[in-house]
């Protein structure tokens, strides 16, 4: 019992746990954060420090002149060392073509070291590159002083083109005239054994639909050999005129020019049927049109009725027929 009394407790006298302080955990966290702005002030210093960077990269050559073929390339690779900050070592390996050096020789001066070897300087591209990824150009250093490739000569010659542009009219619309090319012929530079086979040069396939108002387009070339093949100029321009036409029909007397028999037709006119543009519509006489017998392999003596044709007709009408298209006759003795 005595034991018992040294143990017993009344009930509501155990005294309640308190919970471990928040000062552990605030700690942690603060120190987490010192370390995270630490590293960031060490990348920033990082960044600001200056780096030498080398690069190797492939050359790639665009825009060779048309009368030449690229053959080889003596300096297939450029190898470059880049002098800047780290930000802007940053910068470029992000947003810059770090891989492929693209040459646009249309910008160089093509210098000529023997037969078909040429150069550029690398000099002139050290400008260029500079300018592009807005470091010194100081700070750019390619290890050689030239690059060099291999140009062949080609073979020239002038062909016509044709053009395989398509168009689809709106209802009662046509061209006016024949498409107007800024350029009839092309030069084209390539080995002469396939200069020979070719005879014209087409330009790529369009289609217009619904046409109804004048159409000028540029349209290139197509090249059946892109890596054998230049052309000069590889693409052209070409105009449609187009208008609002109309059918239409005049009445025009027969004429007999150079019969040596007199005759009497039947009937002595004729309707010549046609379509004109609107614009044009007015301007349509009578005297403009010729309508004759067609005599050829005609016997006068056996013949029944004569065959006719139009002789004349003004350039502005198309989709001429004639209403009859031949005659009774009678010859007068």
């Amino acid at each position: 019992m005595n034991d018992l009394k040294k143990t017993y407790q009344p009930p509501g006298s155990h005294k309640r746990s308190t919970p471990a302080p928040l000062s552990g955990r605030n700690d942690n966290w603060i120190f987490f954060t010192a370390i995270l702005v630490s590293v960031i002030f060490w990348i920033l210093i990082k960044l600001s420090d200056q780096y030498t960077v080398p690069y190797a990269l492939r050359v790639h050559y665009i825009n060779v002149p048309k009368e030449k073929r690229l053959t080889s390339m003596t300096d297939s690779i450029a190898n470059i060392h880049v002098t800047a900050r780290g930000y802007e070592i940053l910068e470029i390996n992000l947003f810059e073509n770090t891989d492929v050096l693209e040459i646009d020789l249309a910008n160089f001066s093509l210098m000529k070291k023997e037969g078909r070897e040429y150069f550029i300087y690398t000099e002139e591209l050290t400008e260029r590159i500079a300018d592009a990824i807005g470091i010194p150009k100081k700070k750019i250093r390619f290890s050689k002083s030239t690059l060099s490739f291999t140009l062949s000569d080609l073979a020239e010659k002038v062909l016509p083109v044709t053009n395989r542009v398509n168009i689809r009219f709106a209802e009662q619309y046509d061209l006016y005239q024949p498409p107007l090319l800024s350029q009839e012929t092309v030069t084209v530079f390539g080995p002469p054994e396939v200069l020979d086979t070719l005879t014209q040069i087409f330009t790529l396939s369009k289609l217009f639909e619904q046409v109804n108002s004048n159409l000028d387009i540029k349209v290139k070339l197509f090249n059946p050999l892109p890596t054998q093949l230049n052309f000069e100029p590889g693409e052209i321009d070409i105009s449609f005129r187009v208008e609002k036409f109309t059918a239409s029909s005049i009445e025009v007397p027969v004429d007999l020019p150079g019969l040596r028999q007199s005759i009497k037709l039947f009937p002595k006119k004729v309707r010549v049927h046609f379509k004109v543009a609107i614009k044009d519509y007015n301007n349509v006489r009578v005297t403009q049109f010729e309508v004759v017998p067609d005599m050829q392999n005609i016997d006068i003596h056996t013949a029944v009725r004569l065959p006719l044709k139009l002789a004349k007709k003004p350039d502005f009408v198309r989709n001429t027929t004639l209403d009859p298209p031949n005659v009774e006759f009678l010859i007068i003795r």
